[in-house]
């Protein structure tokens, strides 16, 4: 369980995996982070001259890590800091992603939630909410322990699924990832359009 962090500036597109640079990463991470870096890529790709330097890190990681089911996380963090919008501290997330945004499935589901079950008990609060998002097709693979169906029941703990991380968005920032429209821009009000005009505004910035 590994909390991730992003930060963003407009540049020539380079993508910096932290843990690859320090030789922590392994293949399938990597792997996971070129896609990620393909869907954000592709969602933004109509923005003339559109450039975007990112770093990702797993916060306090001294150890290898791989594996892609952290990637939709990995894209969450890296459009919180695009948007300029917090991502709940109460929400654990897990999954792969593909270059569209669909979220797949992952191993040891079941010992992923409850490690965040784990962690919420430790340096959680009691009366907050907690909440796990999972790909949809790992719902057949949960087999929870007591301790945690019971933390479900009380309301105190909570596993939603999601099949594209257009469904998650709402979820965690409150606001719709937004549709691509005829006009050539995202909706008011979207995540996407946010993103959209943040954008924009650090391109003029940079030409004043």
């Amino acid at each position: 369980m590994n909390q991730v962090s992003a930060r963003v500036a407009l540049g020539s597109g380079n993508f910096i995996n932290i843990e690859r640079e320090v030789n922590l990463s392994g293949d399938l991470h990597d792997k996971g982070v070129f896609i990620l870096q393909s869907y954000i890529k592709g969602m933004f790709s109509h923005i003339q001259s559109f450039g975007l330097d990112a770093s990702i890190l797993f916060e306090q990681n001294y150890s290898p890590i791989d594996g892609d089911s952290a990637s939709c996380a990995e894209l969450l963090a890296i459009l919180s800091a695009l948007g300029g919008l917090e991502i709940p501290c109460n929400i654990a997330v897990t999954g792969a992603l593909s270059q569209y945004g669909e979220i797949l499935p992952v191993g040891s589901v079941n010992t992923k939630i409850a490690a965040w079950y784990e962690v919420t008990q430790i340096v959680g609060n009691s009366r907050d909410k907690y909440t796990v998002y999972i790909p949809t097709a790992n719902l057949r693979d949960l087999n929870l322990p007591s301790f945690i169906r019971r933390a479900m029941d009380k309301g105190k703990f909570q596993i939603f699924t999601c099949s594209h991380v257009e469904e998650l968005i709402p979820e965690v920032f409150g606001i719709p990832a937004g549709k691509f429209g005829k006009n050539g821009k995202y909706p008011q009000g979207s995540l996407f359009h946010l993103i959209e005009e943040r954008i924009d505004r650090k391109k003029e910035e940079e030409h004043e």
